[in-house]
């Protein structure tokens, strides 16, 4: 009788150890969006399939501490200063700081609509769009913002501005433009779009910029009014493009699996891949950077990329990926520190 109990105390114990190894065991973070205000300081937004986390660096990206964690989706974050920034995501929700991060307090959106971009003018003025056409602003950094919902149900992806009059809008099958700080915006066609969501905006100049609808980058050289498709290297998934004046500039793709790995004991080998490319006539010609394999427990796929000037930046992925340039692009140093969160 008593070697029977000893047997079954045995069995029990197996069975909670394993299941206390199998609830801690660590799954590395996918890396959803980076960005930095100098060489040393920077932040990203990571997540797992039920958590999301603000992320900070004073190193360069050599280390990462964690300032922020939550159960609703976060869509991006923007800084500033080093002192200021502001997070947006689902359910509305808007996260500020006044203190690089220490501490990051909720603003009322007074929505509920997921918020995917928002744009910082000043350190009192800011905009943000989401789902179901939502234009959200403030002119007192997020005390109260106000609703400014433009003519259309479609989701509102991407918002930048150029200078303080001039801003645009992009979504599915969406381009809004403005001339007066977003007082009034204005629904222009994109040809060539072929009604295909716009993911991001990057202008260099009030005539000068770019579109990615995930496939396909678009340029237009007079504000908007028409534009051409960029033919890009190798076919995959593209980010981007990321310029810094109107000759250089930078794009990713990505490739394979969606950027995930199946943690499977019969799978060997994970099929993803990513690139980086550069140019440096305006996106006529582009040359490859960097090309990286998917390890056996890592990913290759890229979910962002951030150019601080010139020289250095920074891209980042599936799997906890993470990259660093400081040469411009000619060479690039994979972090080995794994950012992980339990599972």
């Amino acid at each position: 009788m008593f070697k029977i109990k000893s047997l079954l105390l045995l069995f029990i114990f197996i069975i909670i150890t394993a299941t206390i190894s199998a609830k801690t065991t660590n799954k590395p973070l996918d890396l959803n969006q980076v960005t930095f205000i100098s060489q040393n300081q920077g932040w990203i937004l990571g997540s797992t399939s039920n958590h999301s986390f603000i992320l900070s660096s004073l190193d360069g990206g050599e280390s990462w501490e964690e300032q922020y964690s939550t159960s609703i989706g976060l869509s991006k974050i923007k800084f500033l200063n080093e002192q200021n920034g502001w997070v947006v995501g689902e359910n509305g929700t808007i996260l500020c700081t006044t203190n690089g991060g220490k501490t990051w307090l909720t603003q009322h959106s007074n929505t509920k609509e997921t918020l995917n971009s928002l744009y910082i003018l000043s350190n009192t003025k800011l905009y943000a769009v989401g789902d179901n056409g939502q234009l959200m602003y403030t002119n007192d950094g997020g005390t109260n913002w106000i609703n400014k919902k433009l003519n259309t149900n479609l989701s509102l992806k991407s918002i930048e501005f150029f200078d303080n009059n001039t801003g645009y809008i992009a979504g599915i099958d969406t381009f809004f433009l403005s001339k007066d700080g977003g007082a009034n915006w204005a629904k222009i066609s994109v040809t060539g779009h072929n009604k295909r969501s716009i993911f991001s905006i990057n202008f260099t100049s009030e005539r000068k910029g770019w579109i990615n609808t995930g496939t396909v980058i678009l340029r237009t050289t007079n504000g908007g009014i028409n534009w051409e498709i960029v033919e890009t290297p190798q076919p995959g998934y593209t980010g981007g493009p990321v310029f810094v004046d109107d000759l250089h500039g930078w794009l990713t793709k990505s490739g394979g699996q969606h950027g995930s790995v199946v943690h499977a004991e019969e799978e060997e080998n994970i099929n993803s891949f990513g690139y980086v490319f550069s140019t440096s006539d305006g996106g006529v010609t582009w040359k490859e950077t960097i090309h990286i394999e998917s390890l056996k427990d890592h990913s290759a796929w890229i979910l962002d990329m951030f150019l601080l000037d010139m020289m250095n930046g920074w891209v980042v992925g599936r799997d906890g990926l993470l990259m660093r340039t400081t040469d411009g692009g000619q060479t690039w140093q994979r972090s080995n520190n794994s950012l992980t969160k339990e599972k």
